[in-house]
């Protein structure tokens, strides 16, 4: 992780703590382990969200929702589903 690295901020950090479960979750189910490079391939594209998706006044319910999007980002539901 870089410098200026979004996840040095507190709201990213926090943001990251409060999705952890699902992270470990989705590494789990996605990669067989959670080893630290697995981990860190699902939470690098979350951390990491396009400057347009983001709010102006970043507060921490606003990233989490903005993380749990692009976490299940590769989840679709259609009618069939339900």
């Amino acid at each position: 992780m870089g410098e200026g690295h979004l996840l040095t901020k507190k709201h990213y950090f926090n943001s990251i703590f409060e999705l952890f479960d699902e992270v470990v979750k989705k590494t789990k189910k996605d990669h067989g382990s959670v080893n630290p490079a697995s981990l860190q391939q699902v939470i690098s594209p979350i951390c990491n969200p396009p400057e347009d998706s983001l709010p102006k006044v970043q507060k921490r319910d606003t990233l989490v929702e903005i993380m749990r999007s692009r976490l299940n980002s590769d989840t679709s539901i259609s009618d069939d589903d339900i």
